[in-house]
């Protein structure tokens, strides 16, 4: 297994508080700036961005690597989880926690970016019943996912697929 088959990394846009909603141009540009950082010398062939407020999350890749999505995202403790996700799924358990959303939300959103679709319910209802976790799982569906907290305020997940073993690596 290599140590360079998908790379991962995530910047902080310089802010008085992390939650304060800072403007695309500027996350675009800290994004594209994190991108050519992370990609240069990976060979890289897959390329997901994502931001949320004051920080900016990329993942780049390369064979075996099939698919890829990041997604980073805020976590508000006051949300509607049950109802967000009622339009995802149909029989959707409440309540819902604060973390369980977030990682469903997050994986939602990165696996659109990797297949250009929803993910299917049973793999939805997977992630959401799901623990934390510390490294890396894989769904039913085959999808192999890193997802962690990031300065105590944002979920991250990351979603891969690979038709053989590959390595992983968080580039701070």
């Amino acid at each position: 297994m290599r140590g360079d088959d998908l790379r991962y990394g995530i910047d902080v846009i310089p802010s008085d508080d992390l939650g304060k909603r800072i403007s695309h141009r500027i996350q675009s540009a800290r994004a594209t700036a994190l991108a050519a950082q992370l990609c240069t010398d990976a060979g890289s062939e897959l390329l997901s961005k994502s931001h949320s407020r004051a920080l900016v999350a990329v993942a780049c890749a390369s064979p075996p690597v099939t698919a890829l999505g990041i997604d980073i995202e805020w976590m508000a403790p006051d949300r509607p989880y049950a109802a967000i996700l009622s339009h995802f799924l149909p029989s959707v358990p409440a309540p819902i926690e604060c973390e369980a959303f977030y990682r469903t939300w997050t994986f939602l959103e990165a696996h659109f970016k990797a297949y250009q679709q929803w993910p299917r319910e049973e793999e939805l209802q997977q992630v959401l019943a799901a623990p934390a976790r510390d490294g890396p799982w894989q769904t039913i569906n085959g999808n192999h996912l890193v997802q962690h907290r990031v300065a105590d305020k944002f979920q991250l997940t990351v979603l891969w697929r690979s038709d053989a073993p590959c390595g992983i690596k968080y580039v701070r």
